[in-house]
């Protein structure tokens, strides 16, 4: 079918100039004319440039088509303020997942990626950034987990709750369960995937035998993962660091530029908008602004074997600091790919038997609920 109107013909021609078709109708699904998350960005950078509207790249999961990207954008354009609560999966009969997103309001495809390994019966919602949406973002964490709370509680009223975010996603994460749990609601599971506390002791340095074995250790294997890739990606990476380490070299000496932060320095943007630029910039700095408090409850660490190439080197990637008690699950990948094939499968099989804990933990508080008053009744017979 053809567009009916302006907006709808820009786009299409946006999508035909990504794809590389001849013909695109309004309701023809972007992944069946092979289009994948590479092109997703690069489309979405496009409608940006073309209308000013920046969309979440999730919207292509649940409107693919041209008419449904019509429809969001008007949607935006209107005074109605949108939910930041997206469905990856809806239905089921168990409690959802709910995940929260990356720097850059990012790895949204990722979550999505994760979802189609889950139990089928468990919804998984994501959460948008409010600058995906066209809103102000927050710049503190707090600000962001107490927006995000409410919005979950609008989808879940009552707790126990199912959270879970990658990287800058997991602090959010973790800030929600704080939050939750001060309100009095319980939080089944926290998984943290590849996240690590800032301001914390796992970023501190010992210079002792068994951290300079484990140091030796961790390089190599950075070095085998850094020989892994393309000879353009090697030489992007070298040039981040010396740009990363020039830069704090600078800054040492000066103390109003010692807490910049230039996302580009860690990651490639160059796919990005500026506005999604800009958008890293601030998430990086509200999570080196974060001092994590201590958590009355445990919490699922998901963590590739590769650390970070300067860190104590803990096993829980720093979290016992934080938590009452810590689990943690070793899974392939790097940190940029365990939300990718294969490795996001090795991620979601872990997640499925941390669910099938907590329901086999729920069982046993019951059953020992039900069992508490013949105990007690017996105990007071004997006394």
């Amino acid at each position: 079918m053809a567009p009916s109107d302006s907006l709808e013909e820009k786009l299409a021609n946006v999508w035909r100039q990504v794809l590389g078709v001849e013909r695109v109708g309004v309701f023809d699904n972007f992944f069946n004319l092979g289009g994948h998350s590479l092109l997703a960005v690069r489309l979405f950078t496009e409608i940006e440039k073309l209308t000013g509207w920046s969309l979440p790249v999730l919207t292509l999961f649940q409107s693919p088509t041209v008419k449904g990207l019509a429809d969001a954008i008007r949607r935006m354009q209107s005074s109605e303020a949108p939910s930041l609560v997206v469905a990856i999966r809806r239905g089921g009969s168990r409690e959802p997942l709910f995940l929260a997103h990356g720097a850059g309001g990012g790895m949204l495809w990722g979550y999505a990626n994760l979802a189609r390994y889950l139990d089928v019966e468990r919804p998984v919602y994501a959460f948008n950034s409010r600058d995906s949406e066209g809103l102000d973002e927050f710049t503190t964490i707090e600000e962001m987990a107490a927006y995000y709370v409410r919005e979950m509680r609008a989808v879940q009223p009552r707790g126990p709750y199912h959270l879970g975010g990658y990287c800058f996603g997991g602090l959010v994460a973790y800030e929600m369960a704080q939050q939750l749990v001060a309100q009095g609601e319980s939080v089944a599971l926290l998984a943290l995937m590849n996240a690590t506390p800032p301001n914390s002791s796992f970023e501190q340095v010992c210079l002792t035998p068994a951290w300079l074995a484990r140091f030796a250790r961790n390089s190599w294997q950075w070095f085998r993962h850094f020989l892994r890739w393309g000879s353009g990606h090697r030489r992007q990476f070298l040039a981040r660091k010396a740009r990363l380490w020039r830069k704090r070299l600078l800054r040492r000496g000066d103390r109003t530029r010692r807490d910049e932060i230039d996302a580009e320095d860690y990651v490639d943007l160059s796919d990005y908008s500026p506005q999604r630029r800009r958008l890293w910039d601030l998430h990086l700095r509200a999570a080196a602004r974060y001092t994590p408090r201590m958590y009355p409850g445990r919490v699922t660490v998901l963590r590739t074997e590769l650390h970070p190439f300067l860190c104590s080197f803990d096993a829980t990637f720093g979290w016992a600091q934080f938590a009452e008690g810590v689990t943690v699950k070793v899974v392939t990948g790097a940190h940029e790919s365990i939300l990718n094939e294969p490795h996001v499968q090795a991620v979601a099989a872990e997640l499925n038997r941390c669910f099938e804990d907590t329901v086999t933990n729920k069982v046993m508080m019951k059953t020992e609920e039900s069992r508490r008053p013949a105990i007690e009744a017996k105990l007071m017979g004997s006394w």
